[in-house]
């Protein structure tokens, strides 16, 4: 268990366990990735190619987890923020073939909130496997898009008239494996 983990499991303690007398509803939580991002590609952290204004305000906004220990490799990095065990634990050691397949028995984040009246969704790329029970709907999440524009799609999601609290994982491919180079390079110039 790494200082993220210890976070994450403080935080939905907390939540988890309010009293429901003083707290009107759970509030929703919006987990956004980006593969491959490290903490000093962003402007706000000196980097003087990236202009990240929208990244910044996001950080100014919410939470940030600066202290967030996991694998350098996308599968296994997953594995380990949403279950909160050693990437190895959890049965996914690296991003190739049967390598990155979570093992059906560890529970996720979402299973856990799931439990406690969340709505669960999943955005983006799931790296952990493509097959029921490794793939989203095997994991705690009630649904999951992993072809369209994970931000628009999450957006929907959220916008949903409903009265439950959710969660909603968005997990970008860019910087790691943009989907279209050629429309990413455009932005950058």
């Amino acid at each position: 268990w790494g200082i993220g983990t210890l976070g994450w499991s403080l935080c939905l303690s907390a939540m988890l366990h309010a009293d429901t007398e003083t707290v009107e509803q759970s509030p929703d939580i919006v987990l956004i990735v980006a593969d491959d991002l490290g903490w000093g590609d962003l402007d706000r952290h000196g980097n003087p190619v990236h202009q990240t204004p929208n990244l910044d305000r996001m950080e100014d906004d919410g939470a940030t987890m600066l202290h967030h220990f996991t694998a350098p490799d996308g599968a296994p990095a997953q594995s380990n923020l949403l279950t909160g065990r050693h990437f190895l634990r959890t049965g996914v050691s690296d991003d190739v073939e049967a390598a990155h397949i979570l093992h059906h028995a560890e529970i996720t984040v979402a299973e856990v909130l799931h439990d406690h009246g969340y709505r669960c969704g999943f955005f983006g790329n799931w790296m952990m496997g493509q097959n029921f029970p490794h793939h989203p709907a095997g994991q705690g999440f009630q649904t999951w898009d992993l072809e369209a524009d994970p931000v628009a799609a999450a957006l929907r999601f959220l916008q949903e008239e409903r009265t439950d609290p959710a969660l909603a994982v968005v997990w970008l491919s860019a910087p790691g494996r943009p989907r279209n180079p050629d429309s990413l390079q455009d932005s950058v110039e």
